[in-house]
C-alpha cells in the first residue's frame, strides 16, 4: 500500500502548507490569521471560513486537487506485462485504501487478481477488506473461506473471517486473537481487532492500545492512528484525538475521514464552526476525489 512514495512525499509537502493555519486552529483555537496567496485559485471556496470571530474571518483555499487529479492521470497507464500491470493494480487500490475510496480500490483489485500467479492471495485479501469497510460482510467471509480451505493457518483468512464476524464481536476478536497468534507482526490485524471493539461500542481502552501497536509496526499507518483518533474520543481525550488528527492531515490533507472525527472532536468541545468546516471539508474531499478517480480510472 506505497504507491508513488516519493510523488505522495512531494504531493504532501505542498499541499501540507495549505492546510497549516486550519491545523494550527484546530488544535488551538484561536481565531485565524491572514493566509497567503494559493497557487490554485481553483481550489478556491469563499464560503469556507477558519475563525469563529466574525471580524477576524478569512477564506482559506481547500487542499490540493490539481496535485491529485494530475497524480491520477500520471498513474493511469499501466504498461508491461501480465505481473507488471498487476503491481500496478495493487499499489494503486493500496493508495486508494489509504485514502478512504473502496470502492474506487476494489475496481483495480479486481482487474489486478486474474493477473496474478496461482497462489498470490494479495488482491483478494485487499479486496475482502476493501467489502468490510464497505459493509459486506459476506463477501469478506466468502472470501476468507476461500484463503483458509487453501491454508487452514492462514493468519490473513483468519483476521478476514473476524472482519466478516463482525457483528458478532465475541466470534470475531477470537478469530482476531487467531490471526495475531499466528503473525504477531502485521499492523492491520491489530487495527481489525481495533475496528471490532469500537464498531460494537466495547473495548475502547482496548482498542486504543492495539492501535499504538499498529503504530509500532507500521508508524506511516494513517489508518492505525485514525481509529486510535477515534478511541481518544470516546474516551474524552480530545487532546490526543486531535493530535493524531492533525498528524494526519499534515501528512495526508486529502485524508477525509480525519476530518469527519475531528469534526466530532470540535462539536464535543463546542467549537461549531470549525465542526462546520471540517463536516464541509470532508464532504468535498470526499465527492471531488471520488468523482477525478472515476474520470481517469481505466
Amino acid at each position: 500500500m506505497t504507491l508513488y512514495r516519493k510523488s505522495q512525499g512531494c504531493l504532501s509537502d505542498r499541499i501540507a502548507a495549505v492546510l497549516s493555519s486550519i491545523i494550527a486552529l484546530s488544535m488551538l483555537g484561536q481565531s485565524a490569521t491572514a493566509v497567503g496567496d494559493a497557487e490554485n485559485y481553483d481550489d478556491w471556496e469563499p464560503d469556507v471560513r477558519v475563525s469563529a470571530e466574525p471580524a477576524t474571518q478569512k477564506t482559506v483555499p481547500l487542499p490540493g486537487f490539481k496535485e491529485f487529479s494530475a497524480a491520477v492521470r500520471n498513474l493511469s497507464s499501466p504498461v508491461g506485462s501480465a505481473t507488471e500491470k498487476a503491481e500496478f493494480y495493487l499499489n494503486r487500490a493500496g493508495k486508494l485504501m489509504d485514502y478512504g475510496l473502496y470502492q474506487e480500490a476494489a475496481k483495480d483489485l479486481k482487474t489486478a487478481a486474474p493477473l496474478l500467479p496461482p497462489g498470490d492471495h494479495r488482491a483478494m485479501v485487499m479486496l475482502a477488506r476493501c467489502y468490510f469497510c464497505l459493509h459486506d460482510y459476506s463477501q469478506t467471509l466468502w472470501t476468507a473461506a476461500k484463503i483458509l480451505a487453501k491454508n487452514k493457518n492462514s493468519p490473513e483468512g483468519h483476521a478476514l473471517r473476524a472482519l466478516g464476524h463482525f457483528d458478532q464481536p465475541e466470534r470475531a476478536l477470537k478469530e482476531c486473537d487467531r490471526a495475531i497468534s499466528l503473525s504477531d507482526d502485521k499492523a492491520w490485524f491489530y487495527v481489525a481487532r481495533a475496528r471490532i471493539n469500537q464498531g460494537n461500542n466495547q473495548g475502547w481502552k482496548e482498542s486504543i492500545e492495539d492501535c499504538s501497536k499498529a503504530l509500532s509496526l507500521d508508524k506511516d499507518s494513517l489508518e492505525a492512528r485514525l481509529f486510535r483518533a477515534r478511541g481518544y474520543l470516546e474516551e474524552s481525550k480530545y487532546d490526543q484525538a486531535l493530535a493524531d488528527l492533525n498528524f494526519i492531515l499534515s501528512r495526508e490533507p486529502l485524508y477525509f475521514e480525519a476530518y469527519h472525527v475531528r469534526a466530532a472532536v470540535h462539536k464535543k468541545l463546542n467549537r461549531t464552526q470549525f465542526a462546520n468546516n471540517d463536516e464541509y471539508l470532508y464532504r468535498t474531499c470526499r465527492s471531488r476525489m471520488k468523482q477525478i478517480v472515476k474520470e481517469n480510472q481505466s
